[in-house]
């Protein structure tokens, strides 16, 4: 199914409530690529601290972090909302690559195609944004609606394919996710306790 991480993509920190990790195989349950562990991310619902911040590190890094959202005991009739967003950029550590696997081709070969000796390009660019949005009575009937968006890009491919530098080369991916439900309350007919979400 490819590259996993790449499908989940950036999720907000700030977003995260918590997150459940069930051990062993689970295919049966959550598809061909449970066969060691399954990591179920929860996000938030409504928001205690409504919360910026602005940080910086080494290797220029910026990361800039919102949350926003209804309060718990905010009762609005038009719904309750969080969103949350994160914008990460660095510079990278661009270390002094000497010789690369073209290197020995050049030599072997008498040409003139790696771009060693020189620093590698390794700019990155995260950025991640996810609003939860839940309508109506929870205690009742209600629906829920989530859309999630990922981007990431790589600037550089740092010592690139087959271990030669690529000076130009870059990566990439955008996620788009959306999900949306509804409770009908069905559990009331039978006598059920509502169920946990």
């Amino acid at each position: 199914m490819g590259d996993q991480l790449t499908v989940l993509g950036t999720i907000p920190l700030d977003s995260i409530d918590r997150i459940e990790v069930t051990r062993g195989p689970g295919s049966t349950v959550f598809g061909a690529d449970a066969f060691s562990a399954v990591v179920n991310v929860i996000t938030k619902r409504r928001v205690w601290e409504r919360s910026a911040s602005l940080s910086v590190g080494s290797y220029g890094t910026r990361n800039a972090r919102l949350l926003l959202g209804n309060k718990p005991w905010d009762r609005s009739k038009s719904g309750r909302w969080v969103l949350g967003a994160e914008l990460m950029r660095t510079d990278g550590w661009s270390p002094d690559i000497p010789t690369d696997s073209a290197t020995r081709l050049d030599a072997a070969f008498g040409t003139a195609s790696s771009y060693a000796p020189t620093q590698v390009n390794t700019d990155r660019e995260k950025l991640g944004a996810l609003l939860n949005f839940t309508i109506g009575d929870t205690k009742r009937k209600h629906t829920k609606a989530m859309l999630r968006f990922s981007r990431w890009s790589n600037f550089g491919t740092g010592v690139g394919l087959a271990g030669s530098i690529d000076p130009k080369g870059s990566t990439g991916s955008q996620t788009l996710q959306g999900r949306l439900s509804h409770d009908f309350g069905f559990w009331r007919s039978f006598g059920l306790k509502r169920p946990v979400i």
